[in-house]
């Protein structure tokens, strides 16, 4: 059975983060997103908890990276 993709905004609640931080996250390749028709972000359940231990609710991207400018 397939589990269900989640979107930017149930990613965005389920780490307690922004949804522009959701994007950037999978950019930056922290977290791995899939391409729909090569525009829309969607996410596995299974692979956003093996990644939850790398993400802290409420934290700038700089912070999560480890690098501040």
């Amino acid at each position: 059975m397939t589990s269900k993709l989640l979107t930017i905004r149930d990613v965005a609640n389920y780490f307690n983060i922004t949804e522009k931080d959701v994007v950037d996250l999978a950019e930056s390749g922290i977290i791995p997103a899939y391409k729909v028709g090569g525009l829309y972000l969607r996410f596995k359940k299974e692979q956003l908890e093996q990644a939850r231990a790398k993400i802290k609710p409420n934290q700038a991207l700089v912070s999560i990276e480890g690098t501040v400018d």
